[in-house]
């Protein structure tokens, strides 16, 4: 193909970049330069549309680091292929996947992380999906690993002493070096502990410097229940002393291990605080908090439930179980239990987003989930932005100097059910439910009104109207009050009408004599305008059926506060009696005729009908009646068919021809007598 060829397409594509990415291009029918500068017919283009697509949607995975988790991409099509990607440069670039012991199912729709850790933090994840003849890419998944599960817990001053070393099980962790060491909390859970056998002891031993005389607290806890606190069943305490000296101390003892505690990892926390017996969460005065992992073998088998937190966009979300030990938003996202535990998952979405669902190891909508651990699972919650409800204010109506009634109406409750909805009124603009007075006034969609009482006279005030689900809280545009002026009403009553009317003066009027100002929601269907024919008078123009709502407002001035009224204009169908033509009729066996009509009054200027008028069904002699068939004017008529006129189909004559010269001799019987029937046939048992 030459230069010329592609550069025509180049343009065409771009400027129908919008359709282009919906379809693909199967062929190009070829012209050569010559042609193309030659008056010729234009060049070709077949497009097919792709036969799969693929969900687009951003998101972001968070999971604690050493659990696994799974990624998913939405596809329709058949016969489609999958390979997952990963970069490792902020998006940079991608390489592919291969199954091992970091991933798996890189040739499927999910993708399964079989252990992330803290080098992953921030892969960015995608699927390139094929039908074989055309591919396309998922969205981007960034991967966010968490640290410790544990709660927060650090000390908030430096200076006095530190803890210089911890030994567990015979493995030394270096700690602080010196005193202006301001490292309070640190995460040693990377470092490898030799596994210790349930109904056992191991040695422990926490050396503590000071650079005077002051009493230190040193305590251990372990996770035994796996919930990610520590110290929240009493035998979770492990380690208890307290000493006071000056210089070098060495805190040492036994911990013991139940022969009933679970198979698996344990989190270990140990905190040495100035004067004072430490708890396990929150911040003191002078310490250390050390975290450890420790392996435990030869207890009770356990399984693993694991949660990852899959957030499309800007939503989020947590995830809580009941047995208490998951907390996603408290990086807890995973705990061990025995087989045969029920347990159940609760969802909570954010404000501005919306639970999708769950997938992994169970696929579900429910919320709470609930099921009974009989293996290891893996389960992704999804978050996505949710849509909130949406609220209207509507006119309001100042009825004294204190006192003002509002009206606002909730016309879409988005992706949850409304369950407060109101106003909020306040002196500065924009109100909220916070920085307002709030007034509720049920839930729900549908039109709702209050009327505020007790407000200063004299006074501007600013008022909303605002709608809450589960998603979050919405508002409506505010409206302006203001107290300093005289209140003003609007009279006006709704409009009925009929296609074809001529215009009709609208005939409101302020109580302020001020002029008003007029808005058709639909000006499609009627129209306000200022008749420069008539004095310059509002009236309203018909110009097709329906129906419309009318904002008749008064800006007010220097003396008179805002009004507005909302009326409702209706447009009838313009009546029409179709009269079919009298006399009308066919011999039988004849073709039907065009069946002639006369409508009474006639369409409104250029309208046309369409369609034909018809018969009741039937071909043989007898009379029928009419029906309007296909016969329209359009959505602006209202077509009746007259009574009385009936389509006739009469006999149709034939001439019997007796053959000549039949004859009989005297005594004989009479014969059959022959003749010829000069007719055209209409029915299959003609001979």
């Amino acid at each position: 193909m030459n230069r010329s060829i592609i550069w025509v397409i180049t343009m065409l594509l771009s400027l129908n970049s919008h359709a282009f990415f919906n379809y693909q291009l199967s062929s190009i029918q070829e012209f050569s330069s010559s042609q193309l500068i030659k008056k010729t017919p234009p060049l070709k283009f077949n497009f097919i549309p792709f036969e799969f697509t693929v969900d687009k949607v951003n998101n972001n995975l968070s999971v604690a680091g050493g659990n696994s988790a799974s990624i998913s991409v939405i596809t329709t099509g058949s016969n489609l292929t999958y390979k997952w990607q990963v970069s490792t440069n902020n998006g940079t670039s991608y390489t592919n996947l291969s199954n091992g012991s970091e991933y798996s199912g890189v040739s499927n729709s999910t993708l399964v992380l079989n252990s992330v850790n803290a080098s992953m933090q921030g892969y960015m994840f995608r699927c390139e999906v094929s039908d074989g003849t055309t591919s396309d890419y998922s969205g981007i998944t960034s991967l966010n690993i968490l640290a410790s599960p544990l709660c927060s817990s650090n000390p908030t001053a430096f200076g006095y002493e530190y803890v210089s070393e911890v030994v567990i099980n015979g493995v030394t962790i270096q700690g602080s070096t010196d005193f202006l060491d301001n490292r309070g909390y640190r995460d040693f859970t990377n470092i490898a502990i030799p596994a210790i056998t349930a109904g056992t002891s191991f040695p422990v031993s926490v050396t503590v410097k000071t650079n005077s005389v002051y009493q230190e607290y040193v305590k251990f806890w372990l996770d035994f229940d796996k919930n990610g606190v520590p110290g929240n069943t009493e035998n979770e305490l492990v380690f208890n002393q307290v000493n006071t000296f000056n210089g070098t101390h060495t805190y040492s003892g036994n911990i013991n291990i139940p022969a009933d505690a679970l198979n698996g990892t344990l989190y270990a926390r140990m905190i040495m605080q100035y004067a004072g017996s430490p708890n396990v969460c929150g911040t003191y005065s002078y310490g250390n908090t050390y975290d450890f992992k420790i392996p435990i073998t030869g207890g009770q088998l356990s399984q693993t439930l694991s949660v990852a937190v899959n957030k499309a966009g800007n939503s989020n979300g947590g995830v809580t179980s009941f047995p208490a030990g998951i907390n996603t938003t408290g990086n807890i996202f995973s705990v061990n239990t025995l087989q045969g535990v029920n347990y159940s998952l609760t969802a909570t979405p954010s404000a501005g987003s919306k639970f999708l669902g769950w997938s992994g190891d169970i696929e579900s909508l429910q919320n709470p989930l609930t099921f009974t651990i009989e293996s290891d699972l893996n389960i992704l919650a999804k978050f996505a932005p949710g849509n909130l409800p949406t609220v209207v204010i509507k006119s309001n109506e100042v009825l004294s100097s204190t006192s003002v009634t509002v009206n606002a109406e909730v016309t879409d409750l988005g992706d949850a059910a409304v369950t407060e909805r109101g106003f909020v009124i306040g002196t500065s603009q924009n109100p909220t439910t916070s920085s307002g007075t709030k007034y509720a006034k049920g839930s729900g969609l549908g039109v709702f009104s209050h009327t505020i009482t007790g407000l200063n006279a004299a006074t501007t005030y600013y008022v909303r109207a605002y709608a809450i689900s589960a998603v979050g809280t919405t508002y409506s545009d505010q409206q302006i009050i203001d107290l300093n002026k005289i209140s003003q009403s609007i009279t006006a009553s709704n409009i009925s009408a009929t296609f074809g009317d001529a215009a009709l003066l609208i005939g409101a009027s302020a109580t302020s004599e001020l002029p008003l100002s007029y808005t058709s929601s639909n000006n499609t269907i009627a129209e306000p305008y200022q008749d420069a024919e008539d004095e310059n008078k509002w009236k309203i123009r018909f110009k097709k059926a329906g129906s419309v709502t009318l904002t008749i407002a008064q800006s007010g001035n220097d003396t008179y506060s805002s009004a507005s009224k909302e009326i409702t204009i209706t447009i009838g169908k313009k009546p029409i009696t179709i009269t079919p033509t009298a006399n009308q009729k066919k011999v039988f066996g004849e073709s039907n005729p065009v069946y002639a009509y006369t409508p009474s009054p006639a369409l409104l200027g250029t309208d046309a009908f369409t369609g034909a008028l018809a018969r009741i069904t039937g071909e043989n002699v007898g009379i029928y009646d009419y029906n309007l068939g296909t016969l329209s004017a359009g959505d602006n008529y209202e077509l009746t068919l007259a009574t009385g006129s009936i389509f006739a189909i009469t006999k149709k004559a034939i001439t019997i021809t007796a053959t000549a010269n039949q004859k009989k001799v005297y005594g004989e019987s009479n014969p059959v007598y022959w003749y010829r029937r000069l007719y055209r046939c209409f029915s299959k048992s003609c001979r």
